[in-house]
């Protein structure tokens, strides 16, 4: 079970950061975020184990879009800090 999340995590997660350069990085942040949170209804709601493993890969998908933006969020506004007019902007 652990891998069906891992393999599209590890697999998307440069796919994430390109969409977050592409796309507002904040956009593709609550799309990810979206998308764990109704993975994570699908996999507590499961029937089958099948819904549960196809839930847990879209857990995945949407934990690798978190993680990049979230990353790519977090080094703006390090470097951005000591800029009051830029601080909270990610164009």
């Amino acid at each position: 079970m652990p891998a069906a999340f891992l393999l599209p995590l590890a697999g998307l997660l440069l796919v994430g950061g390109a969409l977050g350069d592409v796309y507002d990085r904040w956009r593709v942040f609550g799309m990810g975020t979206a998308g764990f949170c109704t993975a994570a209804l699908v996999c507590a709601l499961a029937p089958n184990p099948g819904l549960l493993i196809a839930g847990r890969l879209a857990q995945g998908a949407g934990a690798a879009l978190m993680i990049a933006a979230a990353a790519s969020i977090l080094s703006f506004l390090r470097w951005n800090r000591n800029k009051p007019d830029q601080r909270g902007r990610t164009r």
